[in-house]
């Protein structure tokens, strides 16, 4: 026999057996990923029951609700919505009353130190409008209910509420509070801050990733503005000390793997070459989950960036060559754990310095024993006082698109 021909007869052997053996091995690696993913959602649906919600949550549901369609009415009412592209030398669209709200809270987070900019009047008409609105809700809040929501929510009658309306509500709640502080009125101020925090700890222990997303940037902002806050009590110091982000670490990395493989799985079903396309999509959720579950307890800040990403892919089977496209960014998770953590850090001895400077008469300490610890691996704090009496104190470590964070202000006599 030539040698072309028992090459030939070779690598059709080959193929063969590969086309033989292939779909047994797939689906054997299908039932054993199967199985591994319905256990982790029964676990989750017996700590989230269908029916384990209560009224305090749908409550707030229609108050976030009316709010938003309040926001929409007013805007649909009005004129005709412009190009979001003016032509060029043409006049400038009117902002929308979010992004008015956005653009001001944004000049809010980046002024120093103390400063809150006073709020355009398109602003404070929107938060006029719905001052009774927001009242009920900041009222419903500060006596922190509890908040429980169930876990099919969209199945669960009265409880859902839209990303967007979350959004515009989070929005609201924070131009409300730096109002409220600017023109004064802090325990106005206080309470505003004390419904936000609430809120935002309470989607934290929401079962579903977007709940989770929403009240870790709820949390970050009650950090981020109560330095601009005066005369808070030494609860709230108590309060950021509780703070632990990494609490829902091993149930977010599971709801994320879980909702990617469920979504996957359903968009796939009816096309031709679906179940390809599921299975990568089974195999890449249990690889993330996996990999994640090893960085699970460790010390906050000590990842280095892209790694948890790297693993993931070097743990995908060896035919998923769709996996890599479908792997979420988990390092952006754990490094949004370790900015609360900073954030939370800032918060404290922001507090602790107004509370020295205040028992001064104004003037800000030259030194404060342990302000330049920190409990990010490999980072630290810098104090400095300057000649003209203003005080800076700074983070060691920058986060990817965030602000430095930072605290800056000059003294403040009392009066």
């Amino acid at each position: 026999m030539r040698k072309w021909a028992r090459w030939f007869l070779g690598a059709s052997a080959l193929l063969a057996t590969v086309v033989i053996v292939t779909p047994p091995l797939l689906y054997l690696r299908h039932r054993s990923t199967r199985r591994e993913i319905e256990r982790h959602w029964e676990a989750l649906r017996r700590k989230y029951p269908p029916d384990d919600g209560n009224e305090s949550a749908r409550v707030l549901a229609g108050l976030g609700k009316d709010l938003a369609l309040d926001l929409a009415a007013r805007r649909r009412g009005s004129e005709a919505r412009p190009s979001p592209r003016p032509p060029a030398g043409g006049p400038a669209r009117p902002q929308s009353p979010y992004e008015a709200i956005g653009q001001y809270l944004t000049e809010v987070k980046g002024a120093p130190g103390e400063d809150i900019p006073e709020p355009p009047v398109a602003v404070a008409d929107q938060l006029a409008a719905r001052r009774a609105a927001l009242d009920r809700v900041i009222a419903h809040l500060a006596a922190e209910p509890a908040l429980r929501w169930p876990l099919d929510i969209a199945a669960a009658d009265g409880y859902e509420v839209s990303g967007n309306d979350w959004i515009a509500l989070r929005s609201l709640l924070n131009a409300r509070l730096v109002t409220d502080e600017k023109r004064g009125a802090h325990g106005d101020a206080q309470r505003a801050l004390q419904a936000t925090w609430h809120l935002g700890r309470a989607l934290t222990e929401r079962p579903d990733t977007l709940g989770r997303i929403l009240g870790q940037a709820l949390v970050s902002d009650v950090l981020r503005l109560s330095t601009k806050m005066s005369g808070l009590a030494s609860s709230w110091d108590r309060r950021l000390a509780e703070l632990d982000p990494y609490q829902y670490e091993e149930e977010d990395l599971d709801l994320n793997s879980l909702v990617m493989t469920t979504l996957l799985r359903a968009e796939a079903a009816p096309k031709e070459g679906g179940w390809l396309l599921r299975l990568a999509a089974e195999d890449t959720a249990i690889a993330a989950r996996r990999t994640a579950r090893d960085f699970v307890g460790r010390p906050p800040c000590s990842i280095a960036p892209g790694l948890l990403t790297r693993r993931v892919r070097e743990r995908l089977a060896f035919w998923n060559r769709i996996g890599p496209f479908m792997v979420g960014d988990l390092d952006k998770h754990r490094e949004g754990e370790d900015r609360l953590l900073a954030q939370a850090e800032l918060a404290r001895k922001v507090i602790d310095l107004k509370a020295r400077r205040d028992a001064a008469g104004g003037a800000w300490p030259a030194s404060v024993p342990g302000i330049e610890s920190s409990a990010c691996t490999g980072a630290h704090w810098t104090y400095s006082l300057a000649a003209d009496g203003r005080t800076t104190l700074a983070f060691s470590r920058a986060f990817e698109d965030t602000p430095p964070l930072t605290f800056s202000a000059g003294p403040r006599p009392l009066h």
